[in-house]
């Protein structure tokens, strides 16, 4: 048959079109599409069930006729079949003869037979474990008489052991034989502490408050580790990183006096700022500090202060409150203000706790109570 050019051309343009439009062809036969008439099963969960068995569960599969379960242990090469499930009403199975605290990545297969021949479908793989994982930490909080220690963890009903050890050089403490347990965990209802028990449940955060805090001096080490019992045997995770702190001392604390709360001029307020803490000094940022309301709305800013209440200096730059030492700043009103009453805040920004490296960083508020008649009562707090 005699082909012209012309049927030629669009007969290579039609090949073009074709090969063109396969690559999306495929592209949407991908992801979460059947195999041999099946979907990969969904819902996988494993749980250990003892030291060494690890259950592994499943909803069931459209159209299979049962499941092939392979398992392969950390380290291995390939994987191995331990089990061909011959019922499809069957949609868990336990692992059995595993060792002790080890990770293993299993595999659900659901297959149907067609023609006396086993056609499988798409695979789900997970990961099961005969030990426990270790807690991850959280968070922290602290002061000068508690520390308390937040940790994660996802091993279902498994406890929480808290351990301890300290440290009188500042330097984080790595010899295990060196911590003590302070604290058993056994629920969230309430704060554990070493005299209570509580029990955790799944994705939980367990918080342990130390309150056995001696001085500021001392840093305080702790890491914590998961338990759980099969029978007679208990199962214990790897030990948590190790997280250390020192106690929040009092550096930051400060009392403060406004003195001459009558003087309505737009400047010319002066707030005494007295130093409660002997030992350390505190470090007071000019671009952190501003006097606000109630509400948060800054009403003025602090543009000079003194060491003695006579000399003052423009406030450019960060200074230092030693310890005991009283400092008056003097403050500008942004706009004309009544005092009616209105609880008001000076915020200094300071860094404390900065001996042994501990260096925290933290707003410190003063509250300051003025009565409607001009007269004012102070009463003074910190906080992070």
């Amino acid at each position: 048959m005699r082909i012209t050019m012309k049927k030629a051309a669009a007969l290579i343009l039609a090949g073009l079109m074709i090969i063109a439009f396969m690559p999306a062809m495929a592209f949407a036969v991908t992801g979460n599409e059947n195999t041999n008439g099946m979907y990969e099963p969904t819902n996988v969960v494993t749980t250990a069930v003892s030291y060494s068995s690890i259950n592994v569960s499943w909803d069931p599969v459209d159209e299979a006729d049962g499941y092939k379960i392979s398992r392969k242990a950390s380290g291995d090469k390939y994987y191995k079949t331990v089990k061909n499930i011959k019922d499809e009403a069957v949609t868990s199975y336990n692992l059995t003869g595993l060792k002790k605290s080890k990770n293993y990545s299993i595999t659900v297969t659901p297959y149907k037979v067609v023609k006396s021949k086993n056609k499988y479908g798409p695979t789900t793989y997970i990961t099961g474990s005969t030990g426990l994982r270790k807690p991850v930490f959280f968070d922290r909080f602290s002061d000068s008489e508690h520390i308390t220690t937040q940790w994660q963890t996802n091993d279902g009903k498994a406890g929480l052991l808290i351990y301890r050890a300290v440290s009188t050089d500042g330097k984080k403490v790595t010899d295990n034989k060196k911590y003590k347990r302070i604290g058993k965990s056994r629920t969230i209802e309430l704060e554990p502490t070493s005299t209570k028990v509580h029990q955790t449940t799944p994705a939980v955060t367990v918080a342990y408050k130390d309150s056995k805090i001696s001085d500021s001096e001392t840093l305080y080490c702790y890491k914590v580790r998961s338990y759980t019992k099969f029978g007679n045997t208990t199962v214990y995770s790897k030990y948590s990183d190790v997280k250390s702190y020192f106690a929040r001392n009092t550096t930051g604390k400060f009392t403060t006096t406004v003195m001459n709360t009558k003087d309505k001029s737009t400047t010319g307020i002066i707030i005494k700022v007295k130093s409660d803490a002997n030992n350390y000094s505190t470090n007071i940022y000019n671009s952190r500090t501003a006097f606000y309301d109630a509400e948060g709305n800054k009403l003025k800013t602090i543009l000079y202060y003194s060491t003695n209440g006579k000399k003052y200096t423009k406030y450019t730059k960060t200074v230092t409150l030693s310890g005991g030492q009283t400092m008056y700043f003097k403050l500008s009103l942004y706009t004309a203000y009544v005092y009616t009453g209105t609880t008001e805040k000076i915020r200094l920004g300071c860094d404390y706790n900065k001996h042994r490296g501990n260096y925290v960083s933290a707003w410190k508020y003063s509250l300051l109570r003025i009565a409607p008649d001009g007269t004012n009562s102070i009463k003074s707090y910190y906080e992070e």
